[in-house]
């Protein structure tokens, strides 16, 4: 699905455009083996404009997404990372999203085409609930970072990715934790 989105880092010399899922952003820019020996020692960031950001307010937003989406949020602490599916009445996913809230703002990453639908599918269920959803995705844009930890106070919202964790209220379907190849993959 093509987005027509383009990242303005491509236009750094020998940037090379990705295709498929990372279209609008560069596969590398010109020393693939080198950029991804700098990311894996933490002298690199990974340009993730691509996704879409979507933001919910107000003093409801938590309760309220709680009772929407499958991620059980009433508790959720800020600066705590998580995920979150929208699911329709037959169990399919209707959205998928990576969740952190940081205190009075509950953010939404997910794939840019569907931010748009997503915020506008949350602005029809917010009833009389005191929450505000927008679209920020021309207002923000996602950074990877090969780093596990989740945000600390003086840095930008950070959404950590809880692979091969598994959250509160989740289920194991691989091997343990501590067996896992994907804990040698940290990413924020």
């Amino acid at each position: 699905m093509t987005t027509g989105y383009t990242s303005p880092l491509l236009s750094r010399h020998g940037a090379v455009p990705a295709t498929g899922p990372d279209e609008g952003v560069a596969w590398h820019y010109g020393d693939p083996t080198g950029e991804q020996r700098a990311l894996r020692t933490g002298g690199a960031v990974v340009d993730q404009s691509h996704l879409g950001v979507v933001t919910v307010t107000g003093p409801d937003r938590l309760s309220w997404l709680h009772s929407i989406t499958s991620q059980d949020l009433t508790d959720l602490a800020p600066r705590t990372s998580t995920e979150l599916l929208v699911l329709s009445p037959q169990g399919h996913v209707e959205h998928a999203a990576s969740v952190v809230d940081d205190g009075t703002t509950t953010w939404l990453v997910t794939e840019r085409a569907h931010a748009a639908d997503l915020a506008a599918w949350l602005d029809r269920m917010k009833f009389m609930l005191r929450v505000e959803i927008a679209d920020a995705t021309d207002e923000w844009a996602a950074l990877g970072e090969p780093v596990d930890a989740e945000g600390a106070e003086d840095e930008p919202v950070t959404w950590r990715d809880p692979w091969p964790r598994v959250l509160a209220g989740g289920t194991r379907y691989g091997p343990p934790e501590d067996e896992h190849p994907g804990r040698e993959r940290p990413w924020r």
